[in-house]
Formats: C-alpha cells, structure tokens, sequence
C-alpha cells in the first residue's frame, strides 16, 4: 500500500471515529396542542428532537422533517425509574402562553428539560401533555 493511500484510510477511521464521538441522540415529540419552544411557536404534530452534546447540557433542536423549527439549550436529567409513555411537560403562563419545558421518553432513565429562556418563562403552573 503506497503511503499516500495509507493516509487516506487513516483519515477515513478518524472521520468514523469523529462521527461516532460527537454522534447526537434523537427521539420523537408528538404535541397535541400548540406550544412555544425557545421563543418559536410550534403547532399541534408530530416533531423529531435531536440533541448534541456530551451531557449533562446539551443543544436541543427540533426538527419538522429535514427543517429545524427550533433550537434551545437544554439538560439531559437522569430519572429514577422509567416513563411508562412519552410526555411533553408544559407550563401555562398567566397570559394563557404554553411553553414546553420537559420531555420524557417511553422506556428511558433520563429526561430533557428545556433552559428557561428568560424569568417570565419559569412561571406558570405545570400540566402534562401526553404524546
């Protein structure tokens, strides 16, 4: 093997390596109602969340289709027993906005929860939204 071509498969494996290091984990988000994420307002569907980062804080993205809709930091929270089903955690403002501020996972040992993006956006009461 010429040694050109050994420095190409080389860059090949760090490229694999690379890929598989910073790989980000998804899962999906079914909203029943509208709500606000990050600032951006999402309709009732179907939504695909991908993270990245090595944890516990991450960069949340959510995804309609190939299209980011939303972006926002949020923080991978262990959990001491698994959610028997998906859920969307929303806030309620008094002024009747609804801001997802959790997601939990069907089966996993961990949830997501969305930084609040400013003061106003921590208060509120708390209702869950199943998916």
């Amino acid at each position: 093997m010429k040694a050109s071509s050994f420095k190409y498969v080389l860059i090949g494996i760090a490229i694999l390596i690379g890929t598989n290091t910073f790989a980000a984990d998804n899962g999906p988000l079914n909203l029943m109602s509208p709500v606000t994420v990050a600032g951006t307002r999402l309709a009732a569907g179907s939504y695909n969340l991908q993270w990245e980062g090595s944890g516990p804080g991450v960069q949340l993205n959510v995804r309609k289709g190939q299209k980011i809709v939303a972006s926002t930091p949020a923080e991978l929270i262990p959990v001491d027993h698994p959610f028997d089903s998906n859920e969307a955690v929303i806030s309620v403002e008094n002024d009747g906005r609804r801001n997802l501020i959790e997601i939990h996972f069907s089966k996993k040992k961990f949830a997501l929860e969305i930084k609040p993006q400013s003061a106003a956006t921590s208060a509120g009461r708390n209702d869950t939204d199943p998916w």
